[in-house]
């Protein structure tokens, strides 16, 4: 199978938020038990730490650590299995063992990215809300960059920057629904502690959470084929 060169970007340079939502859809459903699979395996740790009894201080630095390094390795490993799925010849492998070892390289400079993007964007969205969307546009590839490409943490945010340069009007709509999604998988632990919330949150995380960096991967992919640039070589 080659690269579906599906159309995010019509005649008049808008991008097309439908084909985004449509081909994230499709290369989800394709990969649907390789990325529920990690994305069970990297979630569990986190939810397991409530039942660690240690003090509050300590129990909420060991939280955010361990949130930050299994999101970073989710997201890194989902990034790669969905460059497996829309350009197979660049592909790193689909066995789960292989893709958690070459996504573990990448959580050092992923945590870096994710807590840099995750200030900036806070900031934006806490003073107005508008900027903190228009920065996530702008690095809405960051990530993947950072996968792929392996362009570090300056080079990836600079190399997103350049690809949405021109559609970040339109991206921010694929943005603000990426931040829905987060929102959503939170909102069960956010009204509730008790353990069906936290059930049914869990559940939300692994089902939805992975959309983020599979639509981000989509969007990469055709931002560097709709500038005629070569794909980066085997991540």
């Amino acid at each position: 199978m080659g690269w579906r060169r599906v159309r995010l970007v019509n005649e008049s340079g808008e991008v097309r938020l439908g084909a985004v939502v449509a081909e994230t859809m499709r290369a989800y459903r394709s990969r649907l038990r390789l990325i529920l699979t990690i994305s069970v395996l990297l979630s569990l740790p986190f939810w397991l730490l409530p039942q660690t009894a240690l003090p509050d201080l300590a129990d909420f630095l060991l939280e955010t650590v361990v949130g930050l390094v299994f999101n970073a390795w989710s997201i890194a490993a989902v990034v790669l299995i969905t460059w497996g799925e829309l350009h197979p010849q660049h592909a790193a492998g689909n066995g789960i063992l292989r893709v958690l070892k070459r996504s573990l390289t990448l959580v050092p400079a992923m945590v870096l990215l994710n807590v840099f993007i995750q200030v900036g964007v806070g900031l934006g969205l806490v003073l107005l809300v508008v900027p903190g969307l228009v920065l996530f546009a702008v690095w809405i590839v960051a990530q993947p960059v950072l996968a792929l490409e392996r362009s570090g943490i300056t080079g990836s945010l600079l190399r997103s920057q350049k690809l949405t340069e021109g559609l970040r009007t339109r991206l921010v709509w694929v943005a603000l629904v990426l931040l829905v999604i987060t929102v959503v998988s939170s909102v069960p632990t956010i009204l509730s502690d008790t353990l069906p919330a936290t059930l049914i949150s869990y559940l939300a995380t692994v089902v939805l959470y992975p959309f983020i960096p599979v639509a981000m991967t989509v969007t990469y992919g055709q931002l560097v084929n709709q500038r005629a640039e070569d794909f980066p070589d085997d991540p």
